[in-house]
């Protein structure tokens, strides 16, 4: 059988260097895939950027997930493949509409400005 399973938690952009994430640790998702691995079926895990993974193998099948789109082109791109869906992943429920950059800001900061 082949089994997708989501793990960890979800990370979302503030901007280009900061994120909004959770403390999930994917120990759920790590022991679900270990214990349908070892009845010899085929896994796929899609994983946020901190879970604990398995030990590779060879019907072990890992996918770094980022955010919460992420997650889901990922869902959607394997679900048509799999017959079982474990979804154990802590999804962020907030997610930013608009960041400001950098070119954003005026120009020239004054002292008051980054006070």
């Amino acid at each position: 059988m082949k089994i997708l399973i989501t793990a960890g938690g979800t990370t979302e952009s503030i901007d280009t260097v900061r994120g909004i994430t959770n403390f999930a640790t994917g120990s759920l998702g790590k022991l679900t895939a270990e214990e349908f691995l070892t009845h010899g079926h085929q896994v796929i895990l899609l994983a946020g950027r901190f879970a604990q993974l398995p030990s590779e193998q060879e019907n072990l099948t890992v996918i770094p997930i980022g955010d919460t789109q992420d997650l889901l082109d990922n869902v959607e791109k394997f679900l048509p493949e799999v017959e079982v869906v474990v979804h154990s992943m802590a999804v962020s429920d907030y997610r930013p509409v608009y960041m400001t950059g950098v070119d954003d800001l005026p120009h020239p900061l004054t002292k008051e400005q980054l006070i």
